[in-house]
C-alpha cells in the first residue's frame, strides 16, 4: 500500500513525463486539485469530499480532455477487497455534481 507522500509524488512524475513540467495545483475552470494537501477548492473554497468522491475526481481531474471509462474509475475507488458495483459510480458521481454545484448554483 502506498503512503500519500509516495502517491503525491507518482502523480507529480507522472504529469511532468506528459506535460514537462510540476505544478503544485492542477485546475479545470473553477475547480483545483492541489497536490501537496490533496485538497480540492471550488470557487477558493475548500470542497468536503468522502474518500471514493475524492478519488473520482482526483482521476478525472488527472486525466481532463481525456475519456475516463466507468472500469477506470471503479479502479480508483474500489480496492481489491471490495465487489466494484458501476452503479456506485453513478451514485458518487451525482453526489459530486451536487457538491460542486452548491445551493448557489441549483435551478
Amino acid at each position: 500500500m502506498l503512503d500519500a507522500r509516495e502517491l503525491v509524488a507518482r502523480i507529480k512524475a507522472l504529469i511532468r513525463r506528459q506535460w514537462g513540467s510540476v505544478s503544485s495545483c492542477l485546475a479545470c475552470d473553477d475547480l483545483q486539485y492541489m497536490f501537496d494537501t490533496r485538497e480540492f477548492l471550488h470557487h477558493d473554497a475548500l470542497v468536503a469530499l468522502r474518500r471514493r468522491e475524492h478519488a473520482i475526481l482526483e482521476t478525472l481531474m488527472l486525466r481532463q480532455g481525456k475519456t475516463v471509462s466507468k472500469t477506470m474509475l471503479m479502479e480508483s475507488v474500489f480496492s481489491l477487497d471490495d465487489e466494484p458495483c458501476a452503479d456506485a459510480i453513478d451514485i458518487y458521481m451525482h453526489r459530486l455534481r451536487k457538491r460542486l454545484e452548491g445551493p448557489a448554483h441549483r435551478s
